[in-house]
């Protein structure tokens, strides 16, 4: 009966250090809580790695801005500018498309308008390339 016992708290443990293990620790529990002065701070940085060439940490950045204020158009339109110097125009063209639907009227829209267009251009070209692949 002892060792019963002893088994049930030993599970018991392991399932307790289980639930606070490092990873555990690490997964968010609720989406960040809008903001939109971190936001502003998100894109702020973002624009700097942009500026400086590093798109995958420009990318993390504006993907932060848009958890922190989804309704807000500007990081669509960044988030695009850089997927686009990645080398990544399927994505690009998701995000300056998210762009202009937030913000039809935008000044710069029909630049982004043509600047989809070409990015689509490119990517039909390449599949038919590849044969669709």
């Amino acid at each position: 009966m002892a060792l019963a016992a002893a088994g049930v708290v030993a599970a018991a443990g392991v399932a307790k250090a289980q639930s606070t293990s490092p990873a555990a620790a690490q997964r968010p529990s609720s989406p960040p809580a809008y903001s939109p002065y971190q936001a502003e701070k998100e894109v702020e940085v973002g624009k700097f790695y942009l500026k400086k060439g590093k798109y995958d940490a420009a990318i993390i950045r504006f993907q932060n801005a848009r958890k922190y204020k989804p309704d807000w158009a500007l990081p669509h339109l960044y988030l695009g500018e850089a997927y686009d110097k990645q080398g990544d125009p399927k994505r690009a063209v998701v995000e300056y498309r998210e762009y202009l639907k937030i913000t039809p009227y935008a000044k710069d829209a029909g630049k982004i308008s043509k600047r989809i267009d070409k990015l689509a251009e490119g990517i039909k070209r390449a599949t038919e390339r590849t044969g669709g692949a």
